[in-house]
């Protein structure tokens, strides 16, 4: 129902220390990616399946896939720079349990944008440093918000207060919050790997 039509940012940058809290301003400038047509090769394939596994904490946390991979650790972090270039790779992040940080309000500002201001509204969306993610996504005819912004904070009040900074600075006014209430996923993606499933054993009534 609600699918990207465009991505303005995606990538979470939480304030740990209260005294620190970054102005609400769009300050973060956005990443250049170099688009090019990008068809994996199987050696391509190789190194995502070695760059999407979990880091060992280590001082050579590189080392393990560069020994897989029978390359430098160099090599392996060149080849990493380079699908983050090309946009292939969106990210390359540690997962943080927010919610047992503190971080128990998030919260998604759903914006309705003039058709004509959306490429320029979720660019601006995508530089506060206290928006996690922005997306276009598709309207309907009881669903006018196009515009998507994720904020994660300590509460329900700091979020409303966020989004009615932002909204100042955006001249958006028609916009909505809806806060999460049930975490039901917090697995990446991983791709060219197989992992087998277990079938639910029959119901017998």
């Amino acid at each position: 129902m609600l699918p990207t039509i465009k991505l303005f940012k995606i990538g979470v940058k939480l304030e740990m220390v209260d005294e620190k809290k970054a102005e609400v301003k769009p300050v973060e400038e956005k990443k250049k990616i170099h688009e090019v047509k990008f068809v994996a090769t199987e050696e391509d394939k190789r190194y995502i399946r070695e760059l999407q596994k979990d880091l060992d904490i280590t001082e050579r946390p590189f080392l393990k896939a560069a020994q897989s991979l029978g390359i430098t650790e160099e090599q392996v972090l060149e080849k990493a720079k380079y699908y983050e270039e090309i946009g292939v790779m969106r990210r390359f992040a540690a997962i943080l349990r927010h919610r047992e940080v503190g971080f128990l309000a998030n919260g998604m500002i759903v914006w309705k944008v003039p058709e004509e201001r959306i490429e320029q509204v979720g660019a601006q969306l995508g530089a506060f440093p206290q928006v996690s993610h922005c997306y276009q996504r598709p309207v309907y005819p009881d669903w006018p918000y196009n515009v998507f912004s994720m904020v994660h904070c300590k509460s329900n009040d700091d979020a409303q207060k966020i989004a009615t900074e932002i909204q100042n600075q955006i001249d958006v006014h028609d916009y909505k919050i809806l806060f999460s209430s049930r975490e039901f996923k917090k697995t990446r993606v991983e791709y060219f790997v197989e992992h087998e499933f277990k079938i639910e054993e029959t119901i017998t009534v």
